[in-house]
């Protein structure tokens, strides 16, 4: 044993070690227990996180009972097959004042192989690299990380991507969407889409009850909207002065639902009133907002006063060729389109390692924005359609 000398205040030092023995139940828990001879009671952590960057997806707490300790892992929703970090700690910061006077003031009088200082206090950790091995589908299943959401939901689509007949996983995925994600809980959203396969594909499979109550609540809203589309348009043809034709229907270079290209916007604007006003100066195109047409930008030629151009990040807005439109992936896009290429800018990368960029597909007439997302694990790009613009050829 030695002794330290801290202030006026001698201090013994003692050795302290801990052991470490792991055991994994089904990918869901994992128990980590070993033996201590830090004194009774000592507070035992343990902190399950990722290399990269540090983000911890599970933490216990418990406590050296008769030289033992025994904590339990929720590890539900941390990613499977790739290396992961345990840490397994006294930190006398945690520990009452009875236990820090035993290890001395900020852990001075512990010693050994396994205290460092952090911080300006000594801490007893042991460090263990670990691997929950699991095949590719359930990795993508995990449950979704709440401080990460975007990671999970990447880690998905990259599965559904690559195994398209797997119509659950698909179900699993929508039902995420929707959960986290308002503009999902709309018809034709991507949600949406992935139900609606699914059940066709495969009514007789065991789904969660929420998908099928789901897919019924959409598909009646959209019942709904097409029955209030037609009443318009049954208006519009017997009155086709009072109003404009409000519709989702995109067609290349002609319209975005009822803004159709070449025309002035007189009988648009009598009816839904711009953000700002045009002031029909200039010869640059000038931009305006129409927010109930689902939140329109409309670009307008000074010059001819004729409507040259219109974007949405509406999910209302769908293509008659295939039903595409915000919320698709770009593969979906080239089976219509198949000269359809997304050129990107400089790619950001999140802290969970996904790689982000945005871009533009031009099909003539049409304008895709697109967002790409490259999984860090399988280098795998899922590109969505975030964005339409209809223009003037």
């Amino acid at each position: 044993m030695l002794w330290l000398l801290t202030g006026c205040t001698i201090t013994p030092v003692h050795r302290y070690d801990l052991s470490v023995q792991l055991t994994n139940d089904s990918n869901r828990t994992l128990t980590v227990e070993g033996r201590s001879n830090l004194p009774e009671g000592a507070p035992i952590e343990a902190i399950l996180s990722t290399p990269e960057d540090g983000l911890s997806v599970a933490r216990a707490r418990g406590e050296v009972r008769r030289g033992r300790y025994y904590l339990i892992l929720d590890v539900t929703r941390a990613p499977g097959g790739q290396p992961l970090d345990l840490e397994v700690m006294f930190d006398p910061l945690l520990a009452s004042a009875t236990l820090r006077d035993k290890v001395g003031p900020a852990g001075v009088g512990m010693g050994g192989s396994l205290v460092e200082d952090r911080d300006g206090r000594n801490v007893l950790v042991k460090r263990l690299a670990v691997l929950l091995p699991m095949e590719s589908r359930e990795a993508a299943l995990r449950n979704i990380d709440p401080s990460n959401p975007e990671a999970g939901i990447q880690r998905m689509e990259s599965y559904v991507l690559r195994n398209p007949e797997d119509t659950q996983a698909a179900v699993h995925l929508a039902l995420v969407l929707l959960h986290l994600r308002e503009p999902e809980r709309h018809p034709g959203s991507r949600a949406h889409a992935l139900l609606s396969r699914a059940l066709d594909l495969a009514p007789s499979l065991d789904y969660p009850p929420d998908a099928r109550r789901w897919l019924t609540s959409l598909d009646t809203e959209q019942r709904e909207l097409e029955a209030q589309r037609a009443l318009r348009e049954r208006m519009e043809s017997a009155n086709p002065r009072r109003m404009v034709q409000m519709n989702g229907v995109v067609i290349p270079g002609v319209q975005l639902g009822g803004v159709v290209m070449g025309t002035r916007p007189g009988r648009l604007f009598a009816q839904f009133w711009p953000e700002p006003f045009p002031s029909y100066q200039g010869t640059e195109v000038e931009v305006v907002r129409i927010k109930d047409l689902y939140d329109v930008h409309i670009g307008i030629d000074p010059v001819s006063r004729q409507i040259v151009s219109a974007a949405t990040h509406s999910e209302f807005y769908r293509l008659q060729e295939g039903a595409l439109g915000v919320g698709s992936l770009l593969q979906e896009v080239q089976e219509v389109y198949p000269r359809a290429r997304g050129k990107y800018g400089p790619a950001s990368i999140r802290e969970d390692g996904t790689e982000i960029s945005v871009g533009m597909a031009d099909v003539g007439g049409l304008r895709f924005e697109l967002t790409r997302h490259v999984d860090p694990q399988f280098r795998l790009p899922v590109v969505t359609v975030t964005g339409l613009e209809v223009y003037l050829p």
